[in-house]
């Protein structure tokens, strides 16, 4: 009897375990390894940039969902999905240059009439 309240408790401890570490925040950040050497096709610098995210992903999976952007042409790098701790460990490998979190909010819209100004509201009309 005693082993069975054992495995239970055992059982309710991985299980809240699993949800504090899936309820854990996740923002968007901007990996930077460097620049671009102009080498390597679309498809490999994404499957470079998931292999960088599978050493803190639990899955390859995981890795490639919360990958959300390769960056191919001025810059070596990525953004992703990450949790503050994904993050750091990021930044703690040789390779990577840098990661910061991405604040899209930062930027707003400073005028309102650039498409009538430019003339592209009446040619798309």
């Amino acid at each position: 009897m005693e082993n069975s309240h054992q495995i239970l408790f055992f059982f309710f401890f991985f299980l809240i375990h699993l949800l504090l570490v899936s309820c854990t925040p996740q923002k968007v950040y901007v990996v930077y390894l460097g620049e671009h050497k102009g080498d390597k096709t679309k498809d490999e610098i994404e499957e470079i940039h998931e292999t960088y995210l599978s050493k803190v992903k639990s899955t390859r999976r995981e890795a490639r969902s919360s990958l959300i952007y390769s960056y191919k042409h001025a810059i070596d790098g990525f953004s992703a999905l990450l949790s503050s701790s994904e993050a750091q460990r990021l930044s703690e490998m040789e390779e990577v240059k840098s990661v910061f979190e991405s604040h899209p909010s930062k930027y707003s819209l400073t005028t309102t009439r650039s498409w009538e100004f430019s003339g592209v509201a009446a040619w798309y009309l």
